[in-house]
This record gives C-alpha cells, sequence and structure tokens, in this order.
C-alpha cells in the first residue's frame, strides 16, 4: 500500500545552547493509507535533513525505525540527531515506508536550530607551558550538563596527557564537573592531542599542547640495591626536583664494623663522602652543575670489605649557582638542614619541624627552631638528627621557619624555609615535652610521595633511633592497619599491602615501636588506582 501522502506536525525543537550539535524532531505518526484504509504495515520513516530545504525523496536518510505497525491516532514520534554544526540552522522533512518499502509522499519543512547536551570550558585550546621531562603539571575541565535532563559521559586524552579524575560523569541538569588532565612527559619534545568530552552522542574536544625539556626521568623508583649491603636514599624523592644545594640522605642495612664509607656521586662524578660508625641518616651535600635530569648514585663500603649502591633520578634546576626557588643557603659553619616539613609545604597546627645538622664536634648539640622571627622550642643533645620539635602554627598563610644549632665548641649553623599553614592556633608551643628525646623516626622510601600504585604493594619502612630488640613495625591505610611486621632490622622492612581500598587519594602511614616502648612515625599521601 502507498502510504498517506503527508505527516502532520514537524517539528524541531531546539535545545539549550552548548559548543556541539544535535537536533530534536518530532511529527505526528499517520494512520491511514493513501486510499485511506486503516495503516496496519508500517515500517518506518525516512529523515531527510539539511542545512537548506533537502531533496525528497533522495537517497541521502536517516532510517527512524516505529514502535509499531498500526500507530494510533495523534501518536507523536521522537527523534534525536547527533553529530551536527554547533548554532547551525537546520531544514527537516519526513517519509513514512511500509513493511514492502512503498514511500509516502513528503512532509512540510520545519526547521531549527542546532545545539547540544553538554559544554566544555576552558572554550578554547589549553597550554600546559614547559616542563621537565619526567616532571607533570595539571589542568582543569569543567563539564557541563546544558540539557534538562540527568547525563552521563566519559573524558578521553593521548599520552603523554592523561585523565587524573573526572574521566567519567552522570550530572543532573544544569550540574558541572571539574576533569583533571596532567601532562606528564617522559621524553623531552613538542606534544598536542585533544581532551574529548562524550555524551549523548556528542564529543566536544578542546586542543592540548605541552613541552618538555630534558630527557627520561625514568626510572621513577630506586632499582635494587646492588652488592651485598642494602643502600636507599631517602631524600630527595625519585623525580623531585632539586633547586641549589640538596641534602642527600643515605642509608645502609647489613654492614658490620664501625667504618662505614658513604660515598655520592652525581652524573657518574662523586660529590662528597663520609666514614663514620653510623648506618644513617647520613647526610651528603650536593651542589648542582647542570640543570636538568640526573642520577645520584649512593654507595656504600662497610669494614669488611662488602659494598652496595643505590641509584635514583632527580631533576636539577638553579644549577651554577643560580637557585630559582631556594631555601636559603646554611649559614655558619655548621650545615643544618630542615627535611620535614618541605618547602612549600602546606601544613596543619601541631606540626613536627625534622632537623639535621652535619659537621658538629663534642655531644652538646643545640637545637633552635624559630617561625616568622619567634622562637618556639628547642632541644639540646649529643645527636645530629633527626631531631623533632613540635611547631603550633598561629597564622595561617605562609610562614618562615628557621633551624639554629650550635655545637660545644660554640659553631653554629643555619637554614630557613617557606610553609604554608591551613588551620592555625591561638596557643603556640614554646617548649618541646620531656620525652622528645625518646622519639623514633620513621621513614617510608618506597613508593614515594604522591605516587600512583595498583594491585597489591610493597611498601618499604625504615626506623632510626630505636633502642633494642625487636622492633614493630606496623603498616595503615587511612587510619586502618594493613599490615605488621616484627623484626631486629632497622630497615630496610617491607610490608604487603593487601587491603582493598577505592581508588581515589589515600594516607600511607608507618608506626614503628621499639622495644623501650618508643614510638615514631610517618605519613605520605599516595593515589590508588586499579
Amino acid at each position: 500500500m502507498v502510504l498517506v501522502a503527508l505527516l502532520g506536525g514537524v517539528v524541531l525543537g531546539e535545545l539549550p545552547r552548548a559548543d556541539a550539535a544535535s537536533v530534536n524532531i518530532s511529527w505526528t505518526a499517520p494512520t491511514t493509507n493513501a486510499d485511506g484504509t486503516a495503516l496496519r504495515d508500517l515500517g518506518g520513516y525516512r529523515l531527510y535533513l539539511g542545512t537548506g530545504t533537502p531533496a525528497c525523496p533522495s537517497g541521502s536518510f536517516h532510517a527512524v525505525s516505529s514502535p509499531t505497525t498500526a500507530p494510533a491516532a495523534g501518536q507523536q514520534v521522537n527523534n534525536r540527531l547527533t553529530g551536527l554544526v554547533a548554532n547551525t540552522t537546520y531544514f527537516a522533512r519526513v517519509t513514512a515506508v511500509d513493511r514492502n518499502g512503498n514511500e509516502s509522499t513528503c512532509s512540510g519543512t520545519a526547521s531549527g536550530v542546532a545545539h547540544a547536551d553538554i559544554n566544555v570550558t576552558p572554550t578554547t585550546s589549553v597550554s600546559f607551558g614547559t616542563v621537565a621531562a619526567g616532571g607533570s603539571v595539571d589542568r582543569t575541565f569543567t563539564v557541563q550538563n546544558t540539557s534538562g535532563a540527568s547525563l552521563s559521559g566519559s573524558v578521553s586524552v593521548g599520552a603523554p596527557f592523561r585523565i587524573v579524575s573526572g574521566g567519567s560523569f552522570t550530572l543532573a541538569a544544569a550540574a558541572t564537573q571539574n576533569v583533571l588532565v596532567r601532562f606528564q612527559p617522559t621524553t623531552g619534545g613538542t606534544f598536542a592531542g585533544n581532551v574529548n568530552v562524550t555524551a549523548a552522542g556528542d564529543t566536544l574536544s578542546r586542543g592540548v599542547s605541552g613541552t618538555a625539556t630534558g630527557a627520561a626521568s625514568s626510572p621513577v623508583s630506586p632499582p635494587p640495591p646492588s652488592g651485598s649491603l642494602k643502600v636507599a636514599m631517602t631524600a630527595p624523592t625519585p623525580g623531585a626536583t632539586v633547586r641549589g644545594t640538596a641534602w642527600v640522605v643515605l642509608w645502609v642495612e647489613g654492614a658490620s664494623g664501625s667504618a662505614n664509607v658513604f660515598t655520592l656521586s652525581a652524573a657518574g662524578r662523586v660529590v662528597g663522602s663520609q666514614t663514620t660508625s653510623s648506618r644513617g641518616p647520613v647526610t651528603i651535600a650536593w651542589t648542582p652543575t647542570v640543570n636538568g635530569s640526573t642520577t645520584l648514585t649512593a654507595s656504600v663500603r662497610d669494614a669488611a670489605g662488602r659494598t652496595g649502591s643505590a641509584t635514583m633520578q632527580v631533576n636539577a634546576q638553579g644549577a651554577s649557582g643560580a637557585v630559582t626557588a631556594p631555601p636559603p643557603p646554611p649559614s655558619g659553619t655548621l650545615r643544618v638542614a630542615i627535611t620535614d616539613p618541605k618547602w612549600d609545604a602546606f601544613v596543619r597546627r601541631g606540626a613536627g619541624v625534622t632537623l639535621w645538622v652535619e659537621g658538629t664536634s663534642g655531644s652538646a648539640n643545640s637545637f633552635n627552631l624559630i617561625a616568622n622571627g619567634k622562637f618556639v622550642g628547642g632541644l639540646t643533645t649529643s645527636s645530629r638528627g633527626p631531631v623533632t620539635i613540635p611547631w603550633t602554627a598561629t597564622t595561617n598563610g605562609t610562614n618562615t621557619l628557621t633551624a639554629w644549632v650550635k655545637d660545644a665548641a660554640g659553631r653554629t649553623g643555619s637554614t630557613s624555609l617557606r610553609v604554608w599553614v591551613v588551620d592555625a592556633s591561638a596557643a603556640a608551643v614554646t617548649q618541646p615535652p620531656s620525652s622528645l628525646a625518646n622519639m623514633l623516626s620513621a621513614f617510608i622510601t618506597k613508593p614515594t610521595q604522591d605516587a600512583t600504585v595498583s594491585g597489591t604493594a610493597w611498601p618499604v619502612v625504615w626506623a632510626d633511633g630505636a633502642s633494642g630488640s625487636p622492633n614493630t613495625y606496623t603498616l595503615s591505610v587511612d587510619n586502618r592497619v594493613a599490615g605488621t611486621a616484627t623484626t631486629g632490622s632497622l630497615g630496610p622492612v617491607t610490608i604487603p599491602w593487601v587491603t582493598p581500598v577505592a581508588n581515589g587519594s589515600h594516607t600511607l602511614t608507618a608506626m614503628v615501636r621499639d622495644a623501650s616502648g618508643h614510638t615514631g612515625r610517618t605519613s605520605i599521601p599516595v593515589t590508588m588506582r586499579n
């Protein structure tokens, strides 16, 4: 049968304005054939669309199925066409087709402007700037649902860009979601790509670009130690950016005798050496002479001639004395360092500030902490570090911490760094607790701070200052115990982390208790991605 010549009421519905392109088209279904008999074999429709009045019929059409072969009177048919050009007027005509392929005459012409359901800001291409190979920089994009109903979609981008968070979304009408995109190149060069946001059949793209300098910064974690001794570097961390003079902290496990030779090399050249009975921490100063990716190698030889080594990759900036973002250089003849918190770190009230000194003589080293020019607390000890002095900040925002040390011979040294305080208290601690000298120091050397882990992780923990044996190591994730180990070793101690947690940011905490009941702890943020 030949169908009725004209379908009633073709309408193009405009969607809220956005960057992508789609239109809603609706019409009234036919109910009779051309001869006036009831329609019982409707097969579907052909939808003709163009930026001008489309030819109808023609070989170019969109096929639309019919939910029924016999439509009821007044039944409306709705169809949404995507993949169009935004803010462009389109014209549509519709025909009906029976199950034998017979096509009706064309409907009248309707028109409407193509808009879409999603909007993405920024609305232009985004530059990530220049970063050293192995480093990273983030940019935020915002996806908005501009339709009148709930909408789901996803976001994708190609390497060396990646989606850190917000890669999928379900948004109520008018709701927004931030998408964090990271540029993380492993080699030098110039890179470009697109952040693609897809929802409801539409895809919006935003161009992204970035430049990387230097060579690859891999490996991103230290390779296993070589030789029979186990050697580790706990500061700086792998992949860190080093500005000006750095204080490289070395440890060794398995040494015998009282003469351990610690040697630090940078890019294959020896930069410093110490002979000591200590197994660590041993601090050796390094001032980079070349900017860019640099390999640090720590090697140790004990009194029995056994050796071990470890390497890591760091990125040097401000070489040859051009410090681009210090902390200020140490003053006086002693070398002083603040290892926790880090430069420009965000800290909360009640923080412990960790101090070290090198080059002292005698057994009475006076450690003093000053915040913004005001004395916070002090401690006299034979130790060269780590020495922790509690600090309860009284001012939010930028704070300057200064560590000042005097040894038994009257020699002094100092250093300063800047931190950011987020929840200062009106009350300041002016004296350390009497038990401070009995505190242990705990260190997590793997994974590194802000690392991304997946599956079963194997955190590596060290301790310093323990007395007696055994030492109990406890690993917690978000304050829930994930594993324990009891051993006479000060490290490295490996505790498997098999507790399942949700993807996202988590706090990894290591606590150590020695045979005398003294404790120490440290925490780092990590990201779980399975």
